[in-house]
């Protein structure tokens, strides 16, 4: 009941910061035979050199078989796969909330082996593309755009920031070049006279 009462009015004095919101206020830990409870005050920046005392000072909290402040590691920030979610309950109990379409791409299950190989086939033409950009004097950056539906490219290029324009990046260059293919007078750079 006093830990619940505490946790409660660490809850209503001590708003952890948007990053650690996601901790569990309370972890139970087995020591020698009889289990410890560890409390989440705040962040060491915010206690400085207090202790339990100075910290809880003008809170009207009952410190009554509290221990000693310690400092522990917690996450900095909320887990989003399952596997930084095992990684920080190593160090602190933390909630989770899977993202099942976030986990399928990280396991390369939302692909089928046609796609991956269309993915590897286009990205080898955009790091060629870099490499192009790079041997010719250019930021190493390549890009490529292709038809969702047969798969044909539409364009593709390097990084010309170099050549005299601050927006001609690779990303931006492939966006202007789909638009010349639209209409005869789109796109808003001269690529032939490499401006």
């Amino acid at each position: 009941r006093q830990t619940s009462a505490l946790v409660r009015k660490m809850n209503e004095s001590f708003t952890l910061p948007t990053n650690l919101q996601g901790l569990k206020r309370v972890r139970c830990t087995k020591l020698d035979s009889s289990d410890v409870l560890h409390i989440l005050i705040c962040p060491v920046s915010d206690a400085g050199e207090q202790n339990l005392n100075e910290i809880f000072k003008d809170r009207k909290v009952s410190l009554d078989g509290l221990g000693e402040l310690i400092t522990v590691t917690v996450p900095s920030y909320p887990p989003i796969t399952r596997r930084q979610f095992t990684e920080a309950a190593k160090m602190w109990p933390t909630q989770f909330h899977e993202n099942k379409q976030l986990e399928s791409v990280l396991r390369r299950e939302c692909f089928t082996q046609q796609e991956l190989t269309e993915i590897y086939k286009n990205m080898k033409i955009a790091i060629s593309m870099a490499e192009h950009g790079q041997h010719n004097s250019m930021t190493g950056i390549g890009a490529v755009v292709v038809d969702p539906v047969d798969g044909a490219v539409l364009a593709k290029c390097s990084d010309l920031r170099r050549n005299g324009h601050p927006l001609q990046h690779a990303v931006m260059v492939a966006v202007d070049l789909v638009a010349k293919t639209q209409a005869k007078y789109a796109g808003a750079w001269d690529y032939s006279q490499g401006k």
